[in-house]
């Protein structure tokens, strides 16, 4: 169970993923090409995504919220401005993050920073979004160095490269439950 503060942990951010080689890279490929193809011709369901990332990270966090006025197709939940979760109540602050933003989201976005690995609140949105069927993207902060969390999955993870943000999006939605 999760201790401490309701309202502890939350974060994420953008994305280019390193290292594709070979048929990999050829799916990840097809897919941004599949998503931009659809995105063009406006066919594209919207993605809800929620947005997880550690508290101490909400400066560089905002950046990558500011991408949603530039981002056609997708909608962004992250709960730090919601009254609700300022409760003590651990429980009913599980219960709302899980029934408000990650149930209706299409793939979750785990931003990385520092210390992001290490964030309980963090890990929990992970876990419940693995649970409940979800897409799974972790992206690397600028300019930041910490680990992976455990449950993203290490062919989803990348740096920060916008441009190709709704493609990656796109292939996590299509790889959910893989």
């Amino acid at each position: 169970m999760l201790a401490g503060s309701a309202c502890c942990a939350r974060g994420s951010i953008g994305i280019r993923l390193i290292g594709w080689r070979g048929k990999e890279y050829k799916e990840h490929e097809s897919a941004a090409k599949t998503s931009i193809g659809l995105i063009k011709e406006k066919k594209m369901i919207k993605r809800r995504i929620f947005i997880s990332f550690d508290h101490a990270d909400t400066e560089k966090v905002n950046g990558f919220l500011g991408l949603r006025n530039i981002m056609d197709g997708f909608e962004f939940y992250n709960h730090k401005l919601d009254h609700r979760i300022k409760s003590t109540d651990v429980n009913y602050v599980c219960r709302i993050i899980r029934e408000e933003y990650i149930s209706p989201a299409s793939v979750t976005v785990v931003l990385i920073g520092n210390g992001t690995a290490a964030s309980e609140w963090v890990k929990w949105e992970i876990q419940e979004s693995l649970r409940l069927g979800k897409g799974i993207l972790g992206i690397r902060l600028l300019g930041t160095w910490g680990s992976i969390p455990e449950g993203i999955p290490s062919n989803a993870v990348g740096g920060w490269d916008p441009d190709k943000f709704p493609a990656w999006i796109e292939w996590a939605y299509q790889n959910r439950g893989k």
